[in-house]
């Protein structure tokens, strides 16, 4: 870009589109994405004009909304250097209904100071320029061929050289200044261009469709392309190649040298850090042996406290057992006459027990006796109970009987009054009948239906007397059914005696339970009573007993304790002289320790030294083998482009054809045309339909 910086469009993002779809650049420095306010979903070319930058490519269309009527292609502008971006231009020449979503703009130019841009739609869009200075979009003027910049899908293609903007695609090699255009044709040879570059030399290569190379000396439009020399290129990549090789061999010299620098660096550095390490091992262990000393020397002197203390405690403790022995003598004599108070309670409170359980156990007596009456009488009650469910069944079952043979006789009477219905009818039928035969059939029917009046007759007659006997029954069972009832209530007159009789004896019982309970509850509680006092005895007793022992031992511990005190005192001089002596040997090893280290930081050094010598020649050394593989490439490149450009020498001009309109407008759509036998052929078709070859008439 003119501010020496590389801008790098997003064509096809792999995030998907999005509203910060831009281009990314190192312009600040450091690589990073721009495109705040860039609603794509794709970007093809970068411009800058000051701190103007220009964005071109195609809209995302907002979802929910019909696609077709969103494609645009679109130029971006930032008025800050990128910070922020707007829609600038909007192309409005597309058909709509025609869209397919490749409404997009492919490439940008700026030529003396205005961005050049045309958009490829389905409607031919013109081409269009930016002026900063006005700050609007306008057609550009001049543009005598129709199709310039049109199908150029790569922004490579399109340049600005010498005052010029120059494009390589399907249509030439052309070129616009602003005013006019024009083309240019390579010479001898039927190829078109593929790309153009500007080289280091100021000149226009170009790169056409068989891999030929094409340089323009000039601008004018009557220049032709000269075959570019590639002889003295192949003199100078080899010289180079030779020049890298050398410097390669050197290269690989000074790595080994480096190599044994930090073999014999790393040596001695290792030695330096076993040195070091075994001192400071040393050190280390004299200070364990210093720590521990003085470890001892402490815990000397805490015994020796200890002791001290543990004297007087013992002492103390002494006074304080022969005070304890009297107290408990003193406690034991009030526990026995405790115990001795304990037990008479005892004897009267089982006497009490005794009584109350022989008077519960008459009164469980009695109640058994309510019991069994009880039983007798709910079991006759019972059975009474079942004597009326019985007779009440045998009720219901008649008055069921009743009620089916009272339904079947009201079934019968309705069928008897159909069938003297159906009589009446067929005696009608027969007295009007016209002929012989019709009062013949009535007739039949007539007695048909006369005997099935008999047989229904006679089943409701049956029905009848099975009624009577059904209703008989009945009062039958009603009346034993009551005698039940009576049976019952006599029954259950006899139990509710009972109960109250049961509930008296059992109230009795309860009473002479709660007696018996109470004499047992006091019974225990003398015997707890007891219990507690033998136990507070027998604990005086040990009281009296430990007092006794802990007093002898505490005057043993007496004499043990100023025992002990002596030999700590003995022991803490001893410690005293250990320590003395470690702290000696720490300091000599901690000298000796920082002797070590300073020869390991020089050793250090060193080995850092050789270490950065060999990466330098390391990095040399992979730095000439780049430059010698560069060199071999560029000098195979160099080579076949010669051979190309010898091979180019000497081809027969171009053959021109003078077309008619008419074959304008036939090659118009072509997709591909060639010359053959003398004629002009082309090809016609879409994508990769079969293509359907056809000579041009001239």
């Amino acid at each position: 870009m003119s501010d020496g910086k590389l801008y790098v469009p997003n064509i096809d993002p792999s995030l998907g589109a999005r509203a910060t779809n831009g281009y990314a650049t190192d312009a600040e420095g450091q690589w990073a994405d721009v495109g705040s306010g860039i609603n794509s979903i794709h970007v093809f070319d970068v411009a800058r004009v000051g701190q103007e930058v220009f964005v071109a490519g195609a809209h995302q269309p907002v979802a929910g909304r019909d696609a077709k009527e969103q494609y645009r292609a679109v130029v971006w502008r930032s008025v800050d250097g990128g910070r922020t971006f707007t829609e600038s231009l909007v192309d409005t020449n597309a058909d709509v209904t025609r869209r397919t979503g490749f409404e997009r703009f492919y490439w940008l130019a700026v030529l003396d100071g205005k961005v050049h841009a045309r958009a490829d739609t389905n409607n031919g869009s013109p081409l269009m320029r930016f002026d900063p200075a006005v700050g609007a979009w306008e057609a550009a003027p001049g543009v005598t061929e129709p199709d310039f910049g049109r199908w150029i899908y790569d922004a490579h293609d399109v340049i600005s050289w010498k005052g010029r903007i120059w494009t390589a695609g399907v249509t030439g090699l052309r070129w616009y200044d602003g005013t006019t255009t024009g083309r240019v044709s390579l010479p001898r040879t039927t190829a078109g261009p593929r790309n153009v570059a500007v080289g280091t030399d100021g000149h226009l290569y170009i790169l056409d469709t068989a891999s030929r190379v094409w340089r323009m000396t000039q601008t004018s439009v009557s220049q032709e392309v000269d075959p570019v020399p590639f002889r003295e290129a192949v003199a100078a990549a080899e010289g180079l190649l030779d020049e890298s090789r050398t410097a390669l061999a050197s290269a690989e010299a000074a790595d080994e040298a480096a190599r044994q620098q930090l073999g014999s660096a790393t040596d001695q550095h290792g030695a330096s850090l076993r040195s070091a390490g075994d001192a400071d091992g040393a050190v280390v262990e004299a200070r364990t042996d210093l720590d521990a000393a003085r470890a001892t020397l402490a815990g000397r002197r805490t015994a020796r406290e200890e002791a001290r203390t543990a004297l007087d405690v013992a002492h103390t403790r002494a006074t304080e057992a022969d005070a304890a022995v009297t107290s408990a003598e003193a406690d034991f004599s009030v526990l026995e006459r405790v115990g001795s108070q304990a037990r008479t309670k005892v004897a009267t409170a089982l006497a009490a027990q005794v009584a109350a359980a022989a008077a519960a156990v008459e009164a469980e007596e009695v109640q058994g006796d309510r019991t069994e009456q009880l039983s007798s009488a709910t079991s006759r009650r019972d059975a009474a109970s079942v004597a009326l469910r019985d007779a009440r069944a045998a009720t219901a079952a008649a008055q069921e009987r009743v009620a089916a043979l009272q339904k079947k006789s009201s079934l019968h009477a309705a069928k008897a009054k159909q069938v003297r219905t159906k009589i009446a009818s067929l005696r009608k039928s027969m007295s009007t009948a016209k002929n012989r035969a019709q009062r013949l059939s009535f007739r039949t029917e007539l007695a048909t239906q006369l005997q099935q009046l008999a047989r229904t007759n006679a089943a409701r007659a049956a029905t009848a007397k099975a009624l009577t006997e059904a209703l008989a029954e009945v009062r039958q069972a009603r009346s034993q059914e009551q005698a039940a009832v009576k049976e019952l209530s006599a029954r259950e007159r006899d139990v509710t005696a009972a109960t109250a009789d049961l509930a008296a004896a059992q109230g009795a019982a309860r009473e002479a339970r709660k007696a018996a309970d109470s004499a047992a509850a006091a019974h225990r509680a003398a015997q707890d009573e007891q219990r507690t006092a033998e136990a507070a005895l027998a604990s005086g007793r040990r009281v009296l007993d430990d007092a006794a022992a802990r007093a002898a031992a505490v005057r043993t511990h007496v004499a043990a304790a100023g025992t002990a005190l002596a030999t700590a005192e003995q022991e803490l001089s001893s410690a005293g002289a250990a320590t003395t002596r470690a702290e000696a040997v720490l300091a000599e090893r901690t000298t000796a320790a920082a002797a070590a280290r300073a020869a390991v930081e020089q050793a250090d050094a060193a080995l850092r030294d050789a270490t950065t010598a060999a990466a330098t020649a390391r990095a040399r050394l992979e730095e000439v083998a780049q430059q010698v593989e560069a060199a071999q490439k560029g000098l195979a490149v160099a080579r076949e482009r010669l051979t190309a450009a010898e091979t180019t020498t000497g081809r027969p001009p171009v053959v021109s054809y003078t077309l008619s309109s008419k074959a304008l407008v036939e090659l118009g759509d072509a997709s591909a045309v060639t010359v053959a036998d003398g004629k002009l052929w082309y090809s016609k078709g879409n994508g990769d339909a079969t293509l359907c070859v056809q000579p041009l008439t001239k």
